[in-house]
């Protein structure tokens, strides 16, 4: 009996992790989307790839200007890697206590071209919510 609980749950974790880590497919669909919007230099498609869960108003305008003009950047490359454990996540801003609205699995990393500005490189975070890929973006802790 034990051991037929043992297999059972190694099943169902297997089965667990294989819905929450996204697909190959997903990856590269969310690269091609991402890829599409620098090409195009359209920040509304770009927008779009952020998940906007429970992100203030302010802080939704302020992500929105930021990518808004990372979008006009010429890129070299684009590679989605694992996320870095140590990366901090979390930090406090005003009193409030800001953490990604979704789980980080890997990181977008934009290499761009040299300009005036010396921005050669961005690093996005990336989440997954129903077997997509999203930006993520800061929300209140509460």
């Amino acid at each position: 009996m034990l051991k037929h609980i043992t297999i059972t749950a190694a099943l169902f974790a297997a089965l667990l992790l294989r819905s929450i880590a996204a697909s190959p497919e997903a990856e590269a669909r969310f690269i091609a989307d991402a890829k599409a919007a620098f090409d195009a230099k359209d920040s509304a498609k770009l927008l779009s790839l952020v998940c906007w869960d429970r992100v203030t108003p302010a802080m939704k305008q302020m992500v929105s200007k930021q990518l808004s003009a990372l979008v006009q950047k010429p890129v070299v490359q684009f590679q989605l890697v694992a996320q870095d454990p140590k990366q901090k996540v979390e930090y406090t801003r005003d009193g409030v206590t800001y953490r990604p609205n979704l789980a980080g699995v890997k990181e977008l990393k934009i290499t761009f071209k040299s300009d005036a500005t010396g921005l050669t490189s961005a690093g996005l975070p990336v989440g997954e919510k129903d077997g997509k890929l999203f930006i993520t973006t800061a929300a209140s802790a509460k």
